[in-house]
């Protein structure tokens, strides 16, 4: 049997004083009044109640309030990934009842039950007015309780690295698109990744990361095809074969000032040293040998340590770079800084070619100076 709810209980993280909770009891009744079988409920960050306006029938507020502090902590990485600071949750469901989770400064939640959405921008309008500026306004105000023990706290979990990476470069993607294509953003575009991210929020609520991955994986292929882009390619194999084209070039050049035996003791000196740092691709010196660099060997050591692609080239790009930058080295020794800056210009020639491939893994080209090769967003 669940606890009798007790609003204002001591074990909150925020203490009202006797006017403070009249004038918290008032706004919380302001902001449902009107609405079809609503409620609101003010909880501080770990899903406590602190107090209820309009009490709903059959529903167990203390599960809701938890849940729902759970749900918000979860999302708060998702939505910093996506570059919010600010956001607000709403969960529809079958039966026409709707949950609306909404921040109050950094102590609190609003958690408003209704039933359809008929009510929601009258919901906003009021948490966006004067009624949401006096309820943030008291929730600052208010004391912190003295504790010996600190109080539990709900922690948003650990997001797997291959869902937070598909996470962000689909983040990415759509940034960049809305850039260089807005017109291409239509009703119906924005529409659908509004879906997707609700989907997504869902998801990650319920820590269900093959969910999570799935949608991250769905909504890229769906973007790219409004996008009319392609989206068969897999990012390995764009990877390697733009390194190959890099590797393929500056050994050409190495070769025409060294001969065959000193360039097989150059590339053992970079495996002796590459391995050590990035041992997941440099597992074997035949990767690296008089006849060039095997960018596709090197790809799949890694990818039997990493399957995910994304995730793989976050890892693949920065050890293929280390490679790249040794070999610049050796064409500054030996032909000098001209001959440098040729490879150099060369090199970034083949990558402004496969810009557009890039595109949609998040990943973008980047020419200068130094040898920075591929951007990660």
């Amino acid at each position: 049997m669940a606890p009798p709810i007790q609003a204002g209980d001591t074990n909150v993280g925020f203490i009202f004083t006797q006017n403070q909770r009249i004038q918290v009891g008032r706004l919380l009744d302001g902001f449902v009044d009107g609405l079809a079988q609503s409620s609101s409920v003010l909880i501080d960050r770990a899903g406590r109640i602190a107090e209820i306006a309009r009490k709903p029938v059959g529903v167990n507020l203390h599960a809701v309030s938890a849940l729902a502090a759970g749900c918000f902590a979860t999302t708060h990485e998702l939505a910093a990934a996506m570059g919010e600071a600010e956001y607000s949750l709403l969960f529809q469901h079958e039966n026409e009842q709707q949950v609306y989770i909404w921040p109050v400064a950094d102590r609190a939640l609003l958690v408003v039950i209704m039933r359809g959405l008929a009510g929601v921008q009258t919901l906003e309008d009021r948490l966006t007015g004067a009624m949401g500026t006096d309820l943030t306004r008291v929730v600052m105000d208010a004391q912190a309780p003295v504790k010996a023990v600190p109080p539990p706290r709900v922690t948003p979990p650990e997001v797997p690295v291959e869902v937070r990476h598909r996470t962000r470069a689909l983040t990415a993607l759509i940034m960049d698109l809305q850039t260089r294509r807005p017109e291409d953003f239509t009703q119906d575009v924005q529409s659908g990744l509004l879906r997707s991210r609700e989907q997504l929020v869902q998801a990650m609520s319920k820590r269900d990361w093959r969910k999570a991955w799935e949608i991250c994986e769905g909504t890229r292929q769906w973007l790219l095809m409004q996008m009319k882009m392609s989206q068969s390619a897999d990012v390995g194999q764009v990877l390697i074969r733009l390194y190959k084209e890099v590797f393929d070039a500056l050994h050409a050049t190495i070769m025409t000032t060294a001969a065959q035996d000193r360039t097989r003791i150059l590339y053992l000196s970079f495996f002796r040293f590459l391995s050590r740092k990035w041992p997941k691709f440099y597992s074997s010196d035949r990767f690296l040998s008089m006849k060039g660099v095997d960018v596709g060997g090197l790809w799949e050591a890694g990818r039997a340590v990493i399957p995910d692609s994304v995730q793989l080239s976050s890892e693949f790009i920065p050890a293929m770079d280390a490679l790249v930058r040794e070999l610049l080295r050796v064409i500054y020794l030996s032909k000098g800084k001209d001959g440098r800056e040729n490879a150099m210009k060369d090199s970034n020639t083949i990558l402004e070619k496969y810009n557009l491939e890039l595109l949609p893994f998040g990943l973008e080209t980047s020419v200068g100076r130094e040898w920075t090769l591929i951007s990660q967003n």
